[in-house]
């Protein structure tokens, strides 16, 4: 029985205005079912809960993000989806790590439930365990202490060999994905890169290995040696997404590079025309090959970015000529920019950086968008 039965939502079915900045910690209910809205909005006034903002929207779908920036706790309601993949996927692309989640939906498999605890994520059945809900957003039942780790996107950065430009291809996606999602980021420039973050952001910044805010959602930290090739770092917990920054041309040993595949989403190697970066990349994508066979769930999804570092040359090797080396296509291309200036939406590595947080942007015309759910596989 639903004791409140007034909601933000008006009777003229008009959606919530958004909350305005420093508005203090709320709690969203995320729902494209007005009754469910009212019944999950009711347990939480009984339980003498305030500041409840409702969005009538799916959550697959969102269009509006922003109310969730400064949200203690979300709830969000799935309805019939089952696909764990899907949803911890979009849970990791949309919902910052430090806000208690907690999802709502119509299945009542004890299985399901399993599975998505395993993977760090509370999950209610409407008809049958509401009852729990208040206690779960105030985190008096399943503390977050004693749950896994959520899944973050680890998407290692690799220059095939030394001048190609993995550093600056690293520090644009990291840049681009800044402005296309508010999650909170964070780059790390491997010891084994060219430790020129600085240069490349055109400011001072520590090399200490600390972990540097740089705005409200992004953060960079540059590894210093001892500490070098970490990619389970505690501090890196409270990230949804890491962007790691190495050059693996001096240290291509089989063992380093089987433990990037392991703990990686995806590897994007950085290339240029020359043959020398091409052969290390051929490498790579062989000893994919390998470790796959030998263990189907550490292979990793490889994405191919030529880099264009300087003006084209008659004695280059041409795409085609890549592409059958490496027996496959090239993926992006950053095109060459003398005045170092951002790149633009125009830009394959901007569409690669946009379906790397599930955002669609407009392709220029003629050009095929990658498909986010192909590209990356997910690791958890």
């Amino acid at each position: 029985m639903k004791l409140f039965t007034e909601t933000k939502t008006s009777a003229t079915e008009e959606k919530p205005k958004p909350l305005k900045k420093n508005t203090g910690q709320h709690i969203v209910i995320i729902s494209p079912r007005k009754s469910v809205l009212q019944e999950l909005s009711s347990h939480l006034k009984m339980h003498n809960m305030k500041n409840i903002y409702e969005q009538q929207d799916s959550f697959f779908d969102l269009k509006d993000e922003s109310m969730l920036n400064e949200a203690s706790a979300v709830i969000i309601d799935i309805g019939t989806e089952t696909d764990i993949e899907f949803i911890i996927e979009t849970a990791t692309l949309i919902l910052p790590t430090f806000t208690r989640q907690v999802f709502v939906g119509d299945s009542d498999s004890i299985a399901f439930a399993q599975s998505l605890l395993s993977k760090g994520l509370i999950y209610l059945n409407l008809s049958s365990q509401l009852v729990q809900l208040a206690t779960c957003v105030q985190g008096q039942s399943t503390p977050s202490s004693s749950l896994p780790s959520r899944s973050m996107l680890k998407f290692s950065v690799i220059g095939c060999k030394g001048g190609v430009g993995a550093s600056s291809i690293a520090f644009q996606l990291f840049q681009t994905a800044g402005e296309l999602t508010s999650i909170p980021s964070l780059l790390v420039q491997g010891a084994s890169g060219s430790n020129d973050l600085d240069l490349l952001m055109e400011q001072a910044i520590p090399k200490d290995g600390s972990i540097y805010p740089i705005n409200n959602t992004q953060s960079i930290c540059v590894e210093i040696f001892d500490s070098a090739w970490s990619y389970n770092d505690p501090n890196y917990n409270k990230f949804n997404l890491i962007f790691f920054d190495h050059g693996l041309y001096s240290a291509l040993t089989l063992e380093r590079l089987e433990m990037i595949i392991s703990q990686s989403h995806t590897l994007l190697l950085v290339i240029t025309r020359e043959l020398s970066a091409v052969r290390a990349a051929k490498k790579i994508l062989d000893e994919n090959v390998r470790v796959h066979l030998a263990n189907p769930e550490q292979a990793i999804r490889i994405v191919i970015c030529l880099n264009e570092n300087h003006p084209k040359r008659s004695d280059e090797l041409r795409d085609e000529d890549i592409a059958e080396y490496l027996e496959r296509k090239i993926d992006a291309v950053s095109s060459y920019r003398p005045d170092n200036k951002k790149i633009s939406s125009a830009d394959s590595l901007y569409q690669l950086a946009a379906n790397l947080v599930g955002k669609n942007v407009a392709e220029p015309a003629g050009k095929k968008s990658l498909s986010f759910s192909n590209l990356f596989r997910r690791k958890l």
